[in-house]
Order: C-alpha cells, then sequence, then structure tokens
C-alpha cells in the first residue's frame, strides 16, 4: 500500500465533505429547507464509517482548532458587526428584555433541571442552558420571504441579543479557574481581560477604517475584514486577554462607525458563507458522536420540551410590552431556532474538551444532546412556521 502523507489525507478527507456538503445543499435549497440538517447526518455518516479499521474521513486536532477558532472569529464579528447604536429604540430594547428575561429562566430553572436529569456537574449544566439562549432566525429567511411583519422583527432583534448570551459559555471558559477562591482576585482578573481585549479590538478597527479612507478598494474590503479579525483574536491573547471579546468590539466599532448599511460576510449568496457551513456542521456531526438510543432520545426529547416551555414563561412574562395575542405568544415561543453562532459554540467546547484545554466534568456528556436539540429546534421552528396562518393566525408574509 503505498503511503499517504497527513497533508494528502486532510486534503482528501476536507475535499470530499465539501463535495458531499455542496450535493446535499444543492438539493435542500431545491425543497426550501435548511441544509445544515443535512450537512449534520452527512457529518454523521461519515463519522460512522471505517476503513481498514480507521474513520473514513480523518481530521488532524490542529485543524479542526482552527476551524474552531476561525468560525468563532468571523460568526461572531459578523454577529457584531451588524449591532448599530442607531438600531436602539423602544421596539428593540423590549424584545432584549425577552431574551433577559429567557436567560434568567434558563440559568435559574433550566440549568438545576438539567443537572438532575443528566446528572451532570452545575458548571457545565449552566454553560448548556446559556447556550440554549439565543435563537437565530437566518436559517429560516428562506421561508420567510422578504417578510416585514412584527413578529419577525421581534425574532430578528432576539437573535442579535441571543447570540452574544450563546458565546458566554466559551468566554467563561478562559475564566474558569478551580485554584482561584478570592473573589476580588477573580473580578480584576476578569475586568483587566476585558479592557485589554476590546482595546485591541478597538485599535485594529481604527486602523482598518484608517486603511480603507486611504486605499479606497471595496473588493478587497471582505478579505481584509477576515484577516482582521482574526488579527484582533490573536492579538488579544498575546496581550493576555480574550480573543473573541477582541472580535467583538472590532466588529461593534468597525460595524457603526464604517458601515453604512447592512452588511454580512456570511449573507445569501456568500460563496465564503456556505463554505464555512459546510465545514463546521459537518466536523461537528463527526466529531460528536450522537448515539440515537431510545434513551437518548427519550431525554433529548424532555430536554426540549422543557426549553420551549421555559421559552413560552418568558414570552408570557414581556406579552404586554410586545401587545401579543396568546397565539401570537405560542408561535413566538415555538420559534426558536439555533443558528450558526449557537453551532460555533457547540464545536468549539468539543475542540477544548478533545484538547484538554476545558476539563468541566460533564461537559462530553452534553456536547450530543445540544447537537439533537438544534436539530429539533430547526424542524419544530420550521413546522411552525409551515402552519403559522392556520394554526396560530400569524401571517409571517405580513407586510408592515
Amino acid at each position: 500500500m503505498i503511503p499517504v502523507s497527513p497533508i494528502s489525507e486532510l486534503v482528501a478527507s476536507l475535499g470530499v465533505l465539501i463535495l458531499a456538503g455542496i450535493f446535499i445543499s444543492s438539493y435542500s435549497f431545491r425543497f426550501r429547507m435548511p441544509d445544515v440538517l443535512l450537512l449534520i447526518l452527512i457529518g454523521m455518516f461519515f463519522g460512522g464509517v471505517k476503513y481498514n479499521g480507521n474513520p473514513l474521513l480523518s481530521f488532524p486536532l490542529f485543524f479542526l482548532a482552527f476551524i474552531s477558532i476561525f468560525s468563532l472569529c468571523i460568526l461572531f464579528f459578523d454577529t457584531s458587526s451588524v449591532f448599530r447604536w442607531r438600531t436602539f429604540h423602544t421596539f428593540s430594547l423590549r424584545s432584549f428584555f425577552l431574551v433577559f428575561s429567557f436567560t434568567v429562566l434558563l440559568l435559574f430553572f433550566y440549568s438545576f433541571f438539567v443537572r438532575w436529569v443528566l446528572d451532570v456537574s452545575l458548571v457545565s449544566a449552566i454553560l448548556f442552558s446559556l447556550m440554549l439562549a439565543g435563537t437565530a432566525p437566518e436559517f429560516l429567511l428562506q421561508m420567510f420571504g422578504d417578510a416585514k411583519s412584527r413578529i419577525i422583527q421581534v425574532l430578528h432583534f432576539e437573535s442579535l441579543f441571543g447570540s452574544f448570551v450563546v458565546l458566554i459559555p466559551v468566554i467563561l471558559l478562559f475564566f474558569y479557574d478551580s485554584s482561584v477562591i478570592d473573589v476580588s482576585v477573580f473580578t480584576l482578573n476578569v475586568v483587566s481581560r476585558v479592557v485589554l481585549s476590546s482595546g485591541v479590538g478597538v485599535l485594529i478597527a481604527i486602523l482598518l477604517w484608517k486603511i480603507f479612507h486611504v486605499f479606497s478598494a471595496s473588493r478587497y474590503s471582505a478579505p481584509a475584514l477576515l484577516c482582521s479579525s482574526i488579527l484582533s483574536y490573536i492579538l488579544a491573547e498575546l496581550v493576555g486577554g480574550v480573543g473573541i471579546i477582541g472580535v467583538i468590539a472590532f466588529g461593534i466599532f468597525f460595524g457603526n462607525v464604517y458601515f453604512k448599511d447592512d452588511f454580512s460576510l456570511l449573507g445569501f449568496p456568500s460563496v465564503f458563507g456556505k463554505f464555512l457551513y459546510i465545514v463546521l456542521f459537518g466536523l461537528m456531526g463527526i466529531i460528536i458522536p450522537v448515539s440515537f438510543t431510545l434513551e437518548f432520545v427519550g431525554l433529548s426529547f424532555l430536554l426540549f420540551f422543557v426549553h420551549i416551555l421555559s421559552r413560552l414563561v418568558a414570552v408570557l412574562m414581556v406579552r404586554r410590552s410586545f401587545h401579543f395575542s396568546l397565539w401570537e405568544v405560542f408561535f413566538v415561543a415555538c420559534t426558536a431556532p439555533k443558528g450558526g453562532a449557537f453551532a460555533s459554540v457547540i464545536f468549539a467546547l468539543a475542540i477544548f474538551s478533545k484538547s484538554g484545554v476545558a476539563t468541566i466534568p460533564g461537559l462530553d456528556v452534553l456536547l450530543p444532546f445540544a447537537v439533537a436539540l438544534f436539530a429539533y429546534s430547526l424542524i419544530f421552528s420550521m413546522i411552525t412556521v409551515f402552519f403559522s396562518k392556520k394554526l396560530f393566525g400569524v401571517d409571517v408574509q405580513e407586510k408592515e
């Protein structure tokens, strides 16, 4: 047998994964359904296929770590860059209180439920619950079309605030140190690292802003933003900060100062965005094994049901401020799909756990349930949107 170099094996595995992802995406687009579900299934399929006793597709740990950091940088720059101060008004603040209420319920109720059901540590249950606080309707936009209804605006602003909540588990892992007992020392450490990280992100944004003013070359804007996002992460880590906070500061500053209109590196029909999603969701299906036993399916459905029930309570708490009807409350509660930010956090936590960076007990147990709840949320949201007019009396295509 001819020996195969690790680089050739990596390129071959990546090529097979991308080709399969493109094939699946073309069929999912034809049927107007989110392709990420099929991408995860493709990843699970390749993860279970063996050749000569070894996995058919093999990816070294350094490549998986690179993809995890890369996806975090790009996805959260894309999210933070659309976070505009001028969009703050009464309606968006109401959406913030919806996210806040939902997060509080997950933190003080759902996390204890997860700990009781799955018998994991409280820290891992809290991280798992915080990941579920965010929603992202980007995978359902093809079903919404050009809808501008009040309900869609609620989901949009909620996803904007919720994406930052989803990132909290990753940030907490950078600060987590069981040996530190003194609260004042821990607080000082957190504040100093946040300030350092934010300063690096703002500095990179100012430098790039100046460069764009001197060299007006719009065709290089996207590559420059990609490189600057990664540079913000690296420099923030080098000065002792948290890289992802540097990326968020970079995105918020640059989005509010430079962008005049809505901008997205991953927006449709971005070839780069499609490539990133194929690799991210395919690898997530490969490295996070999901065993569809009767016990696992039962527990995952139970966790998803309680999660939707918690969301229903949160929507009822802010119902008066939005003037929701009872059917609109049920519609918003049932439409809670998880998106790319949620997937990137799951993937990053899986790599941190595999590489030994994260040593929190029970984290490995929760990751397959996170993948299952991701799939359930998308399927349940698709069904809700499809029958929105008939069951809830809500027309998502209704114009303002």
